[in-house]
């Protein structure tokens, strides 16, 4: 995997204690702190185009408040498959820009085993809804080294509710890798409030990018916790 660069590493625990800060800071600034766990299993892990291996399960822990005018959100995951662990870390900020249009600027952090490598990425994204779709682009830039590409990514979906906590998810992403190529993905995905602080979810996936040498489809299976 091109994408991964060698060297150290940021310590998932360190990050934990970051995220404790962060909302012990938020609450001093008596911002509503939301949060939730979930816990996923993929039939194969899609890292960006990239097949970062089969029979992949993953923890996340998030937290989002509103705080100086700003929406914060921040995310810690670790992902094992049978090819690589990785720890991933995301740090936000979003602003509206009107009615319809948002902009996020953000840091991200992976971190793989497979040859002790790691990734950073600025990220900059645009969003909005138009005719009942949700719409994004958004720009990684890389922070760790000038021989590796920058990526875009462009999504489009559409939510529909179906009743008694039923939802269901149509979306399509376009990447470009600059230099290297693109990947695309198509996705379907239902989704059940089992409680007002439990939901499950089903994706089915189809990739077509050149990470995973052919056209494939990948299934994950998700459950979330609100805290």
């Amino acid at each position: 995997m091109n994408l991964f660069h060698t060297g150290p590493h940021m310590s998932f625990k360190r990050t934990l204690s970051i995220a404790g800060l962060s909302r012990s800071i938020a609450g001093f600034a008596n911002a509503e702190v939301e949060s939730s766990i979930s816990a996923s299993h993929d039939s194969k892990y899609n890292f960006r185009g990239e097949n970062a291996g089969e029979d992949a399960f993953s923890f996340a822990y998030n937290v989002s408040t509103n705080a100086a005018s700003l929406d914060w959100d921040l995310a810690l995951e670790q992902i094992s498959s049978d090819l690589t662990d990785i720890e991933s870390y995301r740090i936000g900020a979003a602003k509206g820009l009107g009615d319809q249009l948002a902009l996020r600027v953000g840091l991200e952090h992976h971190n793989f085993s497979l040859r002790n490598s790691f990734l950073s990425n600025l990220t900059v994204g645009l969003s909005s809804t138009l005719a009942g779709l949700d719409l994004g682009a958004t720009a990684f830039y890389d922070l760790t080294s000038n021989d590796d590409p920058d990526y875009y990514e462009f999504s489009a979906a559409k939510h529909f509710c179906l009743g008694d906590g039923l939802s269901a998810e149509v979306s399509v992403l376009h990447g470009e890798i600059k230099g290297r190529g693109n990947y695309r993905t198509a996705s379907l995905g239902l989704s059940k409030q089992l409680s007002d602080q439990v939901a499950a979810s089903v994706h089915y996936t189809y990739v077509d990018s050149l990470g995973f040498r052919d056209e494939d489809s990948l299934c994950r299976l998700s459950i979330s916790f609100d805290l």
